[in-house]
């Protein structure tokens, strides 16, 4: 009696051996499922499913494979696949989102609540893609065809929280931060620091320290207003360059 199998069309996984399903005959394909022949030698009852391939012979005709290495490569490449097309549909409405926002910036640039409500949308779509990326890797190495399913079904449950925003500010801001006197701006040595500056549309406070270290080496700045520019901890939303990470 020929043994028949259960795909879901769209994992192209085996999803149950007909000999296993409840009675009454016939068995029907539901919608997104196909049922074809199982191999030669495969058990009519309890036969295990993960170890089945369904591919596509020559023809064009799909048929089921026992090969448990091809249905473990084949989980792998579609889970892959799977949690790619998902990442896709997250990150839509924060596409959109982060649209309206840059045309609202270009109305009201600087309006910090807008720069706010950007980068926590800059911040969502990074955290889909981070967590995208590390189950496709997982995904891509799963050691059986179970776990290759579990992680693309799960990982966009599981994402962990989003990272801040780079401590990075317009270079306006940082100036601003400083303060700078008006004897400070005729002072040759301070023009060189916003010479240098001047290049950049922003600055960086994980780097920034460099470019003032000198000054305070040689005494036209204090440590502690260097370290008030410095601080990350009070970046305000004004401050940050909108452009940064925005494509």
């Amino acid at each position: 009696m020929p043994v028949f199998i259960v795909f879901d069309t769209r994992t192209l996984r085996a999803v149950a051996n007909v000999g296993d399903l409840p009675f009454p005959e016939p068995w029907q394909a539901g919608p997104g499922q196909a049922i074809v022949e199982a191999p030669v030698g495969f058990p009519e009852v309890g036969g295990p499913l993960d170890e089945l391939a369904f591919v596509q012979a020559f023809g064009g005709q799909w048929q089921a494979v026992w090969d448990p290495a091809l249905a473990l490569q084949a989980a792998r490449g579609y889970a892959v696949e799977d949690i790619r097309a998902k990442a896709s549909q997250l990150l839509e409405p924060w596409d959109e989102r982060l649209a309206r926002r840059r045309e609202e910036l270009v109305l009201s640039p600087g309006d910090a609540a807008v720069i706010e409500s950007l980068y926590a949308a800059l911040g969502a779509r990074r955290r889909i893609r981070d967590a995208s990326n590390a189950a496709q890797v997982a995904a891509g190495g799963a050691v059986s065809v179970a776990g290759a399913w579990d992680l693309a079904g799960s990982w966009h449950l599981n994402m962990p929280p989003a990272l801040p925003p780079d401590p990075i500010i317009t270079r306006g801001a940082f100036l601003a931060r400083l303060a700078l006197s008006p004897a400070e701006l005729l002072d040759p040595v301070w023009q060189a620091m916003t010479n240098a500056l001047g290049v950049y549309r922003y600055v960086d406070l994980r780097l920034a320290g460099a470019q003032l270290a000198p000054l305070v080496a040689v005494g036209k700045l204090t440590q502690a207003r260097a370290d008030a520019a410095l601080d990350q901890s009070a970046i305000g939303w004004a401050e940050r360059d909108y452009s940064v990470g925005v494509a």
